[in-house]
């Protein structure tokens, strides 16, 4: 009787392992069937769809500079005081202490965007300036300024030029 025993408690722990192994196979076959439509449904779908099955759509963006990221319509100051040329000689600066643009002049502004979300975007970007002369708010149309977009490695992402 002791031998039968035994005999029913391994027949139970190979019914045990073999209901484990199918059941990891039943899942498998279901995850691979799954994928297969997904890529089948995918494929014809217009191009330029974007399909999550898991993820949802996260479109988070920020822009941000040195002083940290920027809320909507942020305002920055890319004029300076004074100017410096190439040798680090001052070649313009203002007695008042006012921002200034003068002739010859160049300023830089660095700031960052940053896609934080899980899918490609579309951005757009707006320039306006205001141009005051002794404190006195000017038609900024007739002002001609120049603004350049550039990435990183140095190759320009737009152009503008305002007469």
């Amino acid at each position: 009787m002791a031998k039968n025993e035994r005999q029913e408690k391994d027949d139970g722990g190979l019914k045990a392992l073999w209901t484990v192994l199918i059941a990891l196979l039943t899942a498998a076959l279901l995850l691979i069937t799954v994928g297969v439509v997904a890529l089948r449904i995918g494929n014809t779908l217009p191009e330029r769809t974007d399909i999550f099955f898991i993820v949802p759509k996260n479109p988070e963006f920020n822009v941000g500079d040195a002083e940290g990221k920027w809320e909507v319509d942020k305002q920055v100051d890319i004029f300076s005081s004074s100017y410096q040329n190439g040798e680090n000689v001052t070649t313009v600066f203002s007695q008042a202490g006012d921002d200034i643009i003068a002739p010859g002049t160049v300023s830089t502004y660095s700031f960052c965007m940053y896609n934080d979300g899980n899918m490609a975007i579309a951005y757009d970007l707006n320039f306006s300036f205001i141009l005051k002369i002794d404190g006195v708010q000017t038609n900024a149309e007739v002002f001609p300024l120049s603004i350049r977009v550039t990435r990183t490695d140095g190759r320009h992402l737009c152009f503008r030029w305002r007469k």
